[in-house]
């Protein structure tokens, strides 16, 4: 885990005490230096490697010194007065808001690797026809995970279809943000996996997640290049043990990603007689694919049969391994689904990572 310094400029001594008590409880990687004067600054900053200085409204931006490899921000409680190009936060914000304050500060000045350490397993769910409830299933073996101890990610690429971990005080921070960096990553130099940590938020099980693109539009920015840098930097901005992947193999750039990178394909289904017919369609085209590609993705598949009303789990589907079946559950309730999930034979799995 990377440590960030910060230096915390302010005259309200019971202000400091507080953030320095609380933030570096809650977030070890946080090293706070207070300091009530900026004669000090380019001493502190040089002497304890500050990534990260957070100035008080008492202090006019005229008077603070340049800090060349240290980003600033002003923290604010009402009317200052700021210069153009001030990066300005309340003060008051939470304890996480204001952490997510300074990673998104840090990753502008920092240079971190993008690599993932290869340790954690990627699970990409998707469903074989219209309504057969990837999301909600992708989102329950996330918590199911979750509340079994595994640091979890949760990841929407579905461009029309925001997270459905979404909380209602998700005002500010999404996909999109993260999108902008990337395509302007060459020019900036950001560090993308700290600015995708600045964006994600968890839910109250325990599971990380992002809020999906403000608009579809913002999706379509991107090539299959950059949609692995976008992903890749979600998945190295945290030692996740677990990534759950809410996709769709119709979207091809979705498709390459998922192909390529995944460690289990997940194939939600339903039970009818239609239903059925269409995995198996879709069983043959995927198989197809694979003979095309020849990227072993059929021994990497598993399927779930959703709102279902028999017990499975024992048997496959034209070859591919049927994972279990999930009773129905009114309004795609999340927690009955994370419950029916845990007894498949799918999270044996990441059980025995």
């Amino acid at each position: 885990m990377t440590v960030i310094n910060v230096l915390l400029l302010t005259k309200d001594h019971e202000y400091s005490e507080r953030v320095t008590k609380f933030l570096s409880a809650r977030h070890t990687n946080i090293r706070i230096t207070s300091l009530d004067s900026p004669d000090a600054i380019a001493d502190v900053i040089r002497s304890a490697s500050v990534s990260v200085l957070l100035a008080g409204e008492e202090f006019p931006a005229g008077e603070l010194p340049e800090t060349p490899g240290t980003a600033q921000g002003r923290l604010v409680g009402g009317r200052a007065s700021c210069s153009p190009g001030d990066k300005v936060f309340c003060k008051y914000s939470s304890v996480d808001e204001l952490y997510r304050i300074i990673l998104g500060l840090y990753a502008e000045v920092s240079s971190v690797s993008e690599e993932s350490d290869g340790k954690r397993r990627v699970f990409s769910f998707v469903s074989t026809n219209g309504g057969a409830g990837s999301t909600a299933v992708s989102a329950a073996f996330a918590q199911s995970a979750a509340r079994s101890g595994i640091k979890v990610l949760y990841l929407s690429l579905d461009k029309f279809e925001s997270s459905i971990m979404a909380q209602e005080s998700d005002a500010d921070g999404c996909m999109s943000d993260l999108i902008l960096a990337a395509m302007s990553a060459e020019k900036t130099k950001i560090n993308l996996p700290a600015k995708a940590a600045s964006l994600i938020r968890t839910d109250p099980v325990g599971v990380s997640y992002i809020q999906g693109c403000r608009y579809p539009n913002d999706f379509d920015e991107m090539n299959g290049e950059m949609l692995a840098r976008v992903v890749g930097a979600c998945i190295a901005s945290a030692e996740y043990g677990c990534v759950v992947i809410d996709g769709s193999l119709g979207d091809q750039l979705v498709r390459d990603y998922i192909i390529s990178s995944t460690d289990r394909l997940v194939l939600v289904s339903e039970s009818d007689l239609r239903a059925a017919q269409k995995l198996r369609r879709y069983i043959t085209w995927l198989g197809n694919l694979d003979k095309k590609l020849n990227r072993d993705i059929m021994s990497r598949t598993s399927v779930v049969i959703n709102k279902g009303n028999f017990a499975a789990g024992n048997g496959t589907i034209d070859g591919v391994r049927v994972a279990g079946s999930i009773p129905k559950y009114g309004d795609n309730n999340i927690n009955g689904i994370a419950s029916a999930i845990s007894r498949l034979a799918l999270c044996e799995i990441i059980r025995s990572r």
